[in-house]
């Protein structure tokens, strides 16, 4: 259980899909990503929790503007402290609510 969940219910976890990712497999999920399209010049995680993808992605990316995205203010906070500001933007946001066409009008494109 993580730190994000501990004091939530079990019904509280299901209705907001709180399933926090392990960094380990976030790494070697943005690895194979990597392996397939080593010259990502955007990644973005509508659904951030703590930022363990965000955080591979910094790693594995390293050109890579990254974006992401929570409800949580805890959990954008954890997100904002994982990884170098001057490279993500991390925001409080509900993702049914996000205008997404903009955001990612704002990425940069791959070169």
């Amino acid at each position: 259980m993580t730190r994000r969940t501990a004091g939530k219910n079990a019904q509280q976890r299901v209705e907001f899909g709180d399933w926090q990712t392990p960094l380990d497999l976030a790494r070697e999920v943005v690895e194979i990503v990597r392996h397939n399209t080593p010259n990502l010049a955007s990644v973005l995680e509508p659904t951030c929790g703590q930022g363990a993808f965000l955080d591979a992605a910094a790693s594995f990316f390293p050109l890579a503007t990254l974006a992401g995205f929570d409800v949580s203010e805890s959990y954008v906070q954890a997100a904002r402290e994982r990884i170098p500001n001057d490279r993500a933007t991390v925001e409080v946001a509900d993702f049914f609510k996000v205008r997404w066409e903009r955001v990612i009008e704002r990425l940069r494109e791959p070169s």
